[in-house]
């Protein structure tokens, strides 16, 4: 059921205050560091939580754009070659395996050539104790 009035007005609203739409990071914005460190962290918390996939969907798209496009694709692990949507990168890493710890654990192993190259640390501890 529609209500033309209060709906229109408000979706006018909206429309007419670019000034209050979310600033979006252009593609020649993001560097291949950023897109790195973005998408491990979009990695880990897929990994921990798969039902949130599609709140990444985009910055997942293009992150990995930007890191296959960019001087260090060699680094780049083989399931984000093959793994084009967060949605494809949801199921492999849950048929990888059933636990967070491990699924977490893979993740951190597979980009250690691409944390070498853009810098950075871990964003997850494979030895932490807070499981327990």
């Amino acid at each position: 059921m529609r209500f033309g009035g209060e709906e229109a007005a408000f979706e006018m609203d909206m429309l007419e205050e670019p000034s209050q739409a979310p600033t979006v990071v252009l593609e020649s914005e993001l560097t291949s560091e950023r897109a790195f460190k973005v998408l491990e962290t979009i990695l880990y918390s897929v990994a921990s939580s798969p039902s949130h996939y599609r709140n990444f969907a985009v910055h997942y798209m293009r992150c990995r754009s930007a890191l296959l496009g960019g001087e260090g694709r060699s680094a780049v692990p083989g399931f984000l070659v093959q793994c084009g949507t967060s949605e494809k990168f949801r199921d492999f890493i849950t048929l990888y395996d059933a636990a967070v710890r491990e699924r977490h654990a893979f993740i951190d192993y597979a980009l250690t050539r691409c944390r070498a190259l853009y810098g950075g640390t871990r964003a997850y501890d494979p030895f932490d104790d807070e499981d327990f």
